[in-house]
C-alpha cells in the first residue's frame, strides 16, 4: 500500500504457509508454517497483555510516551494463561489483533520478546493513508478475526481481551456466528 505494508499467502500442494512481513525498513520476512494447527491464540494487546490504561487517555499517553518496553507492566495472569496454552500446543499460532497503530510495531515486538513470549504475528491498525482501517473498534476487530478464521479453517481459538473497549462484544458476536471456532473467551476486567 502507500505506506509500504503488504501481506500475502502462498499455498502449494504440500503445505499452507502464512507469510507475515515485518516493516520494510527491517528487511525481514518470517515464514510461519502452521500445518493446519488444531488450536490457536488470538489476543488483544493493550490492557490485556500490557497495562496501558486505554479508558483513561491521559494515563494512556503517559504510559506510551514516558516508558520504554522494559518499564511497561506485564499483565501476569493473562501472560501465564497464554504461555501455558502455547506450551501445551507448540505449533499453535499466536496472533495479536490490536487497534494500536503500526507505528507501535517495534515497541510491542520488543515488549513481547522481553517477556519471553513465543513469536507472535502482530495485526495492528493502519490509521492513515489510502488503506486506513475503520476507527470503529468492533468492526475493525471482527474483520481481522474473521480473516484469520478463513486462513486457518481447521483451527479452534482461545480468545483473550479486556473490558476496556469492545473485546467482549466482538468475541460474543464471533462466538454466536462461529460457535465451532472458539474454544474459550478470556476477558480481563479493566479497573478505571
Amino acid at each position: 500500500d502507500d505506506d509500504g505494508y503488504f501481506e500475502f499467502i502462498i499455498k502449494n500442494q504440500a503445505k499452507t504457509g502464512f507469510i507475515y512481513v515485518d516493516k520494510k525498513f527491517q528487511q525481514k520476512i518470517n515464514i510461519l508454517q502452521f500445518n493446519n494447527p488444531k488450536v490457536g491464540v488470538i489476543s488483544d494487546f493493550d490492557d490485556t497483555l500490557i497495562v496501558s490504561n486505554v479508558p483513561n487517555k491521559i494515563k494512556l499517553i503517559q504510559n506510551l510516551l514516558t516508558k520504554n518496553y522494559k518499564q511497561r507492566i506485564l499483565i501476569q495472569t493473562t501472560a501465564q494463561k497464554i504461555k501455558k496454552i502455547l506450551h501445551k500446543y507448540p505449533n499453535a499460532p499466536f496472533i495479536i489483533v490490536s487497534a494500536s497503530p503500526y507505528q507501535l510495531y517495534l515497541p510491542i515486538k520488543k515488549f513481547l520478546s522481553y517477556h519471553n513470549f513465543p513469536q507472535a504475528i502482530l495485526l495492528l491498525k493502519q490509521i492513515h493513508g489510502k488503506n486506513k482501517e475503520s476507527f470503529n473498534q468492533f468492526e475493525y476487530k471482527v474483520v481481522k478475526i474473521e480473516k484469520l478464521f478463513k486462513q486457518f479453517p481447521n483451527t479452534k481459538w482461545y480468545l483473550f481481551g479486556d473490558s476496556g473497549e469492545r473485546d467482549k462484544d466482538v468475541y460474543e458476536f464471533l462466538q454466536k456466528k462461529y460457535p465451532h471456532k472458539i474454544l474459550k473467551i478470556n476477558i480481563r476486567k479493566v479497573l478505571e
